[in-house]
């Protein structure tokens, strides 16, 4: 316990070392790394070091496992095995057990430096717009689900550092390998991103008067390309069975794209997949409010006709909704699906309500490559 528990002060202590001198309010990433290094270490405490692996979700079972795998598994000769192993994450893990730490510890680290890195990332596009990092901007977007998400073994929070650097980031290079990581960790969201760009590259000449129907192509558009490609990955992985036909989608595919867009996916889900109580589930919703209230938000402010920032509204929006074409036909749609969109979603309703508070009417339309192309 006291070993653990020492090297959840150092990794935390590192974390901040990397992160925190480069953001502008220091605040926010030092309570998380105090909170952080608390947590892991009561979690450990209640759980045990073999419990722990259960807490919230097992996929953290299956990442030791993976861990392991990278030192008696041979080299990858398939992409298949690339993405199995998922390097840029759990190679982290294989190093730092390597010099004596737990793997399983060193996950979570990773998964709190990437929160805190989409923090720096949402922070500097905050403070650019003039809306500044003001709490409850911070809640929207990376709020304490955020936090959470660190307390665990998963990829969740570096999916959301790269999608959200894919979506405001400023650099090209580095924006390409925000893309390549999320195909990696997972292909099915980095061909929903490119999917979604391609669409948004499409409908781009219909002119900016007729929103609505721009918007209901995309969002039509989007749903069905998800159901087919629900259908392609399902034949092809064979890891699940596709639908008959996926044109059109059914009222259950429908459905769940909605429910997922106002983060009520877990009301659609069978307990017993999830393990977990319907009670629990909305207890836990409570506790992080800002699931429902982020994409529910998001998608009121589709239907306002903004002038800045509207393709890349509609990239969010189509590549979102061609994922959950694929995820609401399978037995994986959670939160955790969506999370990796929320820093951005919630980045888009604060400058949807800074253009309708300020009036920006006269502003210029944004790139669908950059947050921040004009100010």
């Amino acid at each position: 316990m006291l070993l653990y528990a020492v090297q959840a002060a150092l990794l935390g202590a590192l974390a901040w070392i990397l992160v925190a001198p480069h953001c502008r309010r220091r605040l926010v990433p030092t309570a998380a790394v105090a909170l952080w290094a608390v947590g892991v270490t009561a979690i450990f405490r209640r759980y045990g070091a073999d419990g722990l692996l259960d807490f919230y979700s097992n996929d953290q079972r299956y990442h030791q496992f993976l861990v392991g795998k990278l030192e008696w598994g041979g080299r990858p000769l398939l992409f298949s095995d690339i993405e199995e192993r998922r390097y840029t994450y759990l190679g982290w893990a294989w190093l730092g057990r390597a010099v004596g730490f737990d793997e399983v510890l060193v996950l979570k680290f990773v998964a709190l430096v990437c929160s805190l890195v989409t923090y720096r990332i949402v922070e500097r596009e905050l403070d650019t717009s003039g809306a500044g990092a003001k709490l409850r901007w911070v809640w929207l977007t990376t709020g304490p689900v955020m936090l959470f998400f660190s307390l665990l073994a998963l990829r969740e929070t570096m999916l959301a550092m790269s999608l959200t650097y894919l979506f405001v980031g400023r650099n090209p290079s580095l924006r390409l390998a925000a893309f390549v990581n999320a195909f990696i960790l997972r292909p099915h969201l980095g061909i929903a991103l490119a999917a979604g760009w391609g669409l948004v590259w499409a409908v781009r000449r219909i002119p900016a008067a007729w929103h609505s129907v721009r918007l209901a192509v995309t969002a039509v558009t989007s749903a069905l390309l998800g159901a087919w490609l629900l259908a392609v990955i399902g034949r092809v992985v064979g890891s699940w069975t596709p639908p008959e036909s996926p044109f059109p989608p059914d009222k259950d595919a429908v459905f769940g794209i909605l429910a997922n867009l106002t983060g009520l996916q877990f009301l659609l889900v069978d307990t017993v997949t999830i393990e977990r109580s319907l009670t629990n589930l909305v207890v836990t919703r409570a506790l992080f409010f800002e699931t429902i209230a982020v994409p529910t938000l998001f998608a009121l402010s589709l239907f306002v006709p903004f002038v800045r920032f509207e393709r890349l509204r509609l990239w969010v929006l189509a590549s979102f909704v061609i994922y959950l074409g694929v995820i609401t036909g399978t037995d994986f749609t959670s939160f955790r699906q969506t999370l990796p969109f929320m820093p951005t979603m919630g980045l888009l309703v604060v400058h949807g309500w800074l253009e309708l508070r300020e009036g920006r009417s006269d502003a210029a339309p944004s790139s669908p490559h950059q947050l921040v192309a004009q100010r």
